[in-house]
């Protein structure tokens, strides 16, 4: 009997551990709900100072100082962002060039057909080379056509 009973009471003691991991969990989960309330309030509390540094209000010395670092940080956004639409601007172009001929590959300014060299910078522009046999355009570095397979020189 003494076995049953020692059964009977490890049982109900891993039944009582059990529902009290489960109101741990349940508790820890109220936890986490809290700390989400409080993480947004903290964000209202940083926009409410915010809107009060961009509408002229000041501000105690340490809020001024993150005011001043965003400040920054957002000047430098700007700039990425004029980058981009630089960029986006000038890809027409790009295009248009490419389409026209080759691209220097020092500068970037469009050369022309049949030029040895960038008329923008002075950089020799690689010759294509073709097969003397056939006329195809060759790998430089092959050592025969891929068109004839005739030797390269």
């Amino acid at each position: 009997m003494a076995f049953l009973d020692k059964i009977t009471s490890v049982t109900k003691n891993a039944a009582a551990g059990a529902g009290d991991m489960i109101e741990i969990t349940k508790l820890n989960a109220k936890i986490s709900g809290e700390n989400k309330k409080i993480e947004g309030l903290k964000y209202q509390l940083g926009e409410l100072y915010w809107q009060k540094a961009c509408d002229g209000q000041e501000l105690d010395a340490d809020a001024m100082s993150i005011v001043y670092q965003m400040q920054e940080i957002q000047s430098q956004i700007n700039a990425y962002n004029q980058e981009i639409a630089d960029i986006k601007a000038a890809a027409p172009q790009a295009a248009a060039q490419a389409a026209s001929g080759a691209v220097c590959a020092n500068c970037g300014a469009a050369v022309p057909p049949g030029s040895r060299f960038c008329a923008n910078c002075g950089t020799a522009v690689p010759q294509e080379k073709t097969c003397a046999n056939c006329g195809a355009k060759i790998d430089p570095t092959g050592k025969f056509c891929a068109n004839c397979g005739a030797p390269l020189e």
